[in-house]
């Protein structure tokens, strides 16, 4: 018995004290306190090998509170980058231990994002979500949202911006039906045990102008063109006939989003989709988008043998939001297939996001166990062929097995 109890109290031990890697990527000028989140009369901190102690009376250096153990640095600035080192001893140690180490980063980027007047806008954290994030969002230094994923109580500036907020699963936040007063500096802080962050977006709002995008797509593929604004009064037209939810055609609108889907596309569908849209402000439609639909000839084939990894090409040239995959009516999880298997043959069928339109795809992937042979004497020059054309933004990548 006391074998057993022995062993369980140093199991304990090892769960309870361990060395915590927290990314903490700020912005010049900020402030940060880094937290220990354990209550402990022996611990130091150590940044740059030298310890930091507590009451340090220069203003702008780190200090530590001798009550709680957290560290405060005011005004960072490009010096005050790095690891901070936090030890800590426990009852059963004889010596201090290392506990967390909190990696400071400087991120003065500000990202531009801009929108439409009535349109909406999101602006992306581009982090990986925790299940203990806190998330704040601010507008010109005031707080409009606040997120904390602990406890199923959320916080949105209603007063400012109505029902128009939404923060996601990576703490994004989504403006809907924008305002021209609502362009400006929103800055986003997210915390959690793994990572501080601190992020700032410029925003720009425009009052409705004819944007034009090109979209290319494959024969058979279906394509959702979005209006990415919420209008009441709003006309699509094809080749300058009016397209009505009453139409008898493949063309589907959708009366509510107002976006419009061209399924099983052929060469009658391609040409310009023009959207109208009217404001509050406006008397009649005036345009607001153009489609260019065009269509690409190029077959994107998948030819690999057992045991490959590969990742799905989408075809498409600009990079897309999202992109989900399903093959058998299973969602895949990622667009990378590793050691593929017999069964994993077949088509693929993808839905390809990019924002101002979604594309419906199907790829088949194919079986290809063919070895070619080639017989050469030593010193000579040997070609391998491909036999395949060449692409513009083909990556190729040979490999030599001995």
């Amino acid at each position: 018995m006391s074998d057993y109890l022995l062993l369980f109290s140093f199991s304990l031990l090892l769960a309870g004290v361990f060395s915590a890697y927290v990314t903490v990527s700020v912005m010049t000028g900020d402030d940060v306190t880094l937290n220990p989140d354990a209550i402990h009369e022996m611990r130091r901190w150590k940044f740059k090998g030298i310890e930091i102690g507590t009451n340090n009376q220069s203003r702008n250096r780190p200090n530590v509170d001798s009550q709680t153990g957290s560290l405060f640095i005011q005004n960072i600035r490009t010096e005050d980058t790095g690891e901070y080192k936090l030890e800590i001893k426990r009852s059963n140690d004889k010596t201090l231990q290392p506990f967390k180490t909190f990696n400071v980063i400087l991120n003065d980027k500000v990202e531009s994002v801009s929108g439409v007047k009535g349109g909406f806008v999101t602006l992306n954290t581009d982090t990986q979500p925790q299940t203990d994030d806190v998330i704040e969002w601010k507008f010109e230094n005031t707080s409009i949202a606040k997120v904390d994923k602990r406890i199923p109580s959320d916080y949105f500036n209603k007063e400012r911006f109505g029902d128009r907020l939404h923060v996601d699963s990576r703490g994004s936040l989504i403006i809907t039906q924008i305002k021209m007063n609502e362009s400006g500096q929103y800055d986003v802080n997210i915390t959690s045990s793994k990572q501080i962050i601190h992020k700032r977006f410029s925003l720009t709002v425009s009052g409705v102008f004819s944007a034009y995008v090109t979209v290319s797509v494959m024969k058979g593929d279906d394509v959702t063109l979005n209006p990415n604004v919420i209008h009441e009064m709003r006309r699509w037209k094809f080749k300058d006939i009016e397209i009505k939810t009453t139409d008898q055609s493949r063309n589907r609108l959708n009366t509510q989003t107002g976006s419009l889907t061209i399924q099983n596309i052929s060469t009658e569908d391609t040409g310009e989709y023009q959207l109208e849209i009217k404001t509050s402000e406006d008397k009649v439609l005036k345009p607001f988008k153009t489609f260019n639909v065009i269509l690409n000839d190029q077959v994107i084939t998948v030819s690999v043998m057992k045991e490959d990894s590969f990742t799905l090409p989408t075809g498409v040239q600009k990079q897309p939001v999202d992109v989900k995959w399903t093959f058998n009516g299973t969602d895949l999880t990622g667009s990378t297939i590793t050691n593929i298997r017999p069964e994993q043959f077949g088509e693929y069928k993808g839905e390809i996001d990019c924002r101002d339109f979604i594309l419906q795809r199907t790829l088949s992937v194919k079986f290809n166990d063919k070895v070619e042979s080639v017989s050469v004497t030593a010193g000579e020059t040997v070609t391998l062929n491909t036999n395949t054309p060449r692409q513009a933004d083909d990556v190729i990548e040979w490999k030599l097995f001995q």
